[in-house]
Parts: C-alpha cells; structure tokens; sequence
C-alpha cells in the first residue's frame, strides 16, 4: 500500500517537510546542478529555497515552492481515504537569466532524477506540468520562471 498522510498536513507535509527539505539538501551537495549563485554573500537568514516569498530584504535569488491546485476523490466506500491530484507551482526569481536557466535546470534535474525518494515521502507519480518564463515586461528588473509539478497524493483521516 502507498504512503498515506493525514489531509491536514498535506501541504506542509508535501512542500514543506519534503520537497523545500530535499531542494535545500541538493542546492548543498556537489551532485547536482541545483546550486545558489549568490550563496557566497547572502545573509545566513535568508534562504535560497522557500515555501513563501520573502516579506523582507530580498536577496535574489529564490525558489519559491507554493501549493498551486488540489483535487480530491474517495478511494473507499466510507470515504476515509482520498488520491489527491496535487499541483506545486516552483516559482523562481533572480536579476538574471542565466541564474534562471542555471536553476531552473538543478531543480529539473532534482525532481525527475528522485521521483522514487520522492514517492516515499508521498508525492507519487511525479509530472512536470509546464516550464516557463513569467516575465512580462520588456527588460524586468527581476526576472520570474515558473514550474508547475504534478503528483499523487494519498490521504486518510
């Protein structure tokens, strides 16, 4: 039977305890390409991977995790148990695009090479749902990308 976590804690359990956990453990091992390019001068408060944008000074740049769409449906007659389609929306921000294109692609990279690490901390059946630039102006003073990641989610009461 798969993981199953209690739908209270689902988003702090998927984003939280598990996906901004394991993108921080990559962004520091010399493995993967997930790397922070400005890790030599940012303040040790500021974080490169979040669950919430930044409220304060902001030192680009970031990867912002953050529930994006949730869906639902009973898989037991009682209703006890539910397979959630659960959407994360991986926002990334920084003052260039080459540091765009550079993360963008570690935290690709983290996601499709850990699909089984993770299913066992329950965000099965991992998808890549789209990719791309979020920049609407001509020449921004900060440039955005986004990602959204697709999985299952299993959940009991």
């Amino acid at each position: 039977m798969s993981l199953t976590l209690n739908h209270k804690d689902i988003s702090k359990s998927i984003i939280v305890d598990t996906l901004v956990s394991e993108l921080r453990s990559a962004a520091g091992n010399s493995s993967y390409k997930l790397n922070d390019p400005r890790s030599d001068s940012r303040p040790s408060k500021s974080k490169f991977i979040v669950s919430t944008f930044p409220t304060r000074k902001t030192h680009y740049p970031h990867v912002v995790l953050r529930e994006m769409n949730d869906t639902a449906e009973p898989i037991d007659n009682r209703h006890t148990f539910y397979r959630h389609t659960y959407s994360i929306m991986v926002e990334i921000y920084s003052i260039t695009m080459t540091d765009i294109y550079k993360i963008r692609d570690g935290v690709r990279e983290y996601l499709l090479e850990n699909k089984n690490v993770l299913a066992q901390d329950g965000f099965q059946d991992l998808t890549i749902e789209s990719s791309t630039s979020a920049d609407w102006e001509q020449n921004p003073e900060v440039y955005k990308w986004q990602m959204v990641v697709q999985g299952k989610v299993y959940t009991h009461d």
